[in-house]
């Protein structure tokens, strides 16, 4: 099963995995501007078929204080990603940013042989969200010694 996760923002990570038989390879992955993915993200979607998680993007108080312009590119790349999969009629699913962050932090991408397979924290955050998506629907069960992380990006 092919799974897009997506870190939406200012610059957008992507980043696309392969899964089956307890086995993980990213086949795509790159960081781009807002206004890039909605192309990109149909172009993969009507290549192959594909289920995207996505970060949902939370707005608190500090989100306010914090991030300007790069609080509204990731509610307008999330709006793109939402419109794409509609019309791909691809599944899109929203995630907490802290439930991935937990549950697939630095040192476990280190011990599954991930962190090298991508670039920067965009990408590593669509990691992430992707590699979250696939233990939640019991894809993977998430452990180092199931996972075969091969890079063909």
């Amino acid at each position: 099963m092919r799974i897009i996760g997506i870190d939406p923002g200012q610059t957008t990570g992507i980043v696309t995995i392969d899964v089956g038989d307890g086995d993980i390879t990213v086949v795509g992955r790159q960081h781009i501007g807002s206004l890039q993915v909605g192309n990109l993200l149909w172009a993969e979607l009507t290549a192959a078929p594909a289920s995207v998680a996505m970060e949902r993007f939370n707005i608190s108080q500090r989100t306010l204080r914090d991030t300007r312009g790069g609080s509204l590119e990731a509610l307008y790349t999330i709006g793109v990603v939402r419109y794409v999969c509609a019309n791909a009629k691809a599944p899109c699913v929203l995630q907490e940013p802290a439930t991935a962050k937990h549950a697939l932090n630095d040192d476990v991408l280190r011990s599954l042989g991930f962190w090298d397979a991508v670039a920067g924290p965009h990408e590593r955050d669509a990691l992430r969200h992707a590699l979250l998506y696939a233990r939640t629907q019991k894809l993977w069960k998430g452990t180092p010694n199931e996972a075969h992380s091969h890079h063909h990006a």
